[in-house]
């Protein structure tokens, strides 16, 4: 952003500021008539006059070229960087909102001085703040308004917004659009040979969730190991990410901006990993179901905890409830009552204020197995039960189906044949439905 228009106002404001006279600027090597020139807008200072009056008004040239304060950029991106390490890994209402107050404010004064990386940066935030309130929408307007300010940058930067719209609207039950969208990114970035690290695996993980929508397993599960491959460990993210601060902190107060940026630009490349946590969490959860179903149900034991707490504060109860779901059955399985009984009350009380039919229905079906296997077949019932209605607001057909045969299998069991009868044909129903 250039303004030499202003130029003039500028040094005007600042002489005054200062108590210099006109020709107390100006001396020894100019004149008090060219200062009181270029304060008019008659003259236009050279490049060298412009640092001489810079110099004696204690200001840098650059700032009084634009009229932004040299450690403006540096002294936002902290604030955003600050933020970043000050929020905890599961969010609360209150991190939330001061998360977006400090990104709008940063925002405001990006866009005010034409600082559009940064502006960037604050909205990224804002959309994945908007994600976890449920908002998804703005999210989706908030990631399309980083793919615009970004539209003459390199391909990597651009990728977190496409993941995030991709995530947008396969929440918006859109995900054949969503894996368009990543599918042809990956080409892109694959054809164009900018090879960026963090890029892929966001790509990779974000298509995971996408290839299991529209019963891509295999595809899903090859996405899934590249992501997991180049996922790195996170105590080593807070780490760097805390020492990048520190010195970022440290040359700001002593005035090198420069390489206090270049700090800034690493803190911020991992920030764009710890928000892939809940894309890379799924990674894990895709694992965990594969494993399962191969029957290496100690194997998927261990992905399923590791996706269960990297779920945990991400925003989505379904995905969240459907983890813990999976963990639960795994430790059922394995003898672990306690243990999957455990999971399963944590996660209810997780999942406990949000309205998504679908997160309840997940958690409602484990219950009510694991209440059977335990031998309370009332208290079976009335989960599943709570599992079909639950399914059925959700519109989740296939599910639906497999709670009323689970449903129709305890009335069978318990000798109860009508009722059998009847939950099976509202199965077959619900499969005729769907098909």
């Amino acid at each position: 952003m250039s303004d030499r228009d202003g130029i003039g106002e500028r040094i005007f404001k600042l002489r005054c500021a200062r108590g210099l006279t006109q020709k107390q600027l100006a001396e020894p090597r100019y004149s008090a008539a060219f200062v009181s020139s270029v304060e008019s807008g008659r003259r236009t200072p050279s490049t060298d006059a412009l640092h001489y009056f810079a110099a004696k008004l204690g200001v840098d040239a650059d700032e009084l070229l634009t009229g932004r304060p040299t450690r403006l950029p540096v002294e936002l991106e902290l604030a955003l960087a600050e933020l970043t390490l000050s929020t905890g890994q599961e969010l609360t209402q209150n991190e939330v909102a001061h998360g977006e107050q400090v990104c709008q404010d940063v925002d405001r004064t990006a866009e005010a001085y034409g600082l559009v990386e940064v502006r960037a940066r604050a909205r990224s935030r804002l959309a994945v703040f908007a994600l976890w309130r449920g908002e998804v929408r703005r999210a989706d307007e908030l990631f399309e308004s980083v793919e615009r300010l970004l539209r003459d940058a390199p391909l990597p930067w651009r990728v977190p917004a496409l993941v995030g719209r991709a995530e947008c609207l396969r929440r918006l039950g859109d995900s054949r659009y969503g894996l368009y969208l990543l599918e042809s990114t990956l080409k892109e970035l694959n054809r164009t040979g900018l090879i960026d690290p963090t890029a892929l695996l966001a790509l990779h993980a974000g298509l995971v969730g996408l290839y299991l929508d529209v019963g891509a397993t295999k595809e899903a599960a090859a996405a899934a190991d590249e992501a997991v491959k180049l996922a790195p460990v996170g105590p080593e993210l807070v780490r760097l990410a805390t020492m990048y601060l520190s010195v970022a902190r440290t040359l700001t107060a002593e005035g090198q901006v420069a390489e206090a940026r270049r700090y800034l630009d690493r803190l911020e490349e991992l920030w764009r990993l710890v928000a892939l946590r809940p894309q890379i969490g799924e990674c894990h959860w895709a694992r965990g179901q594969l494993l399962s179903r191969e029957g290496r149900d100690v194997e998927a034991c261990a992905e399923l905890e590791t996706a269960y707490q990297m779920l945990r504060g991400a925003g989505d109860p379904a995905r969240l409830a459907g983890a813990a779901a999976d963990l639960a059955d795994v430790r059922r399985r394995l003898g672990h009552l306690a243990e999957a009984e455990q999971v399963l009350t944590e996660a209810a009380a997780l999942v406990e204020h949000t309205e998504d039919p679908l997160a309840h229905a997940r958690i409602s079906r484990q219950r009510g197995l694991l209440a059977l296997e335990k031998g309370e077949s009332h208290d079976g019932e009335t989960h599943l039960r709570m599992a079909v209605e639950q399914y059925a607001a959700a519109g989740r057909h296939q599910e639906l189906a497999l709670a009323q045969r689970l449903l129709g299998d305890m009335y069978r069991n318990a000798g109860r044949m009508q009722e059998a009868a009847l939950a099976y044909r509202h199965g077959l129903v619900t499969v005729e439905q769907q098909s």
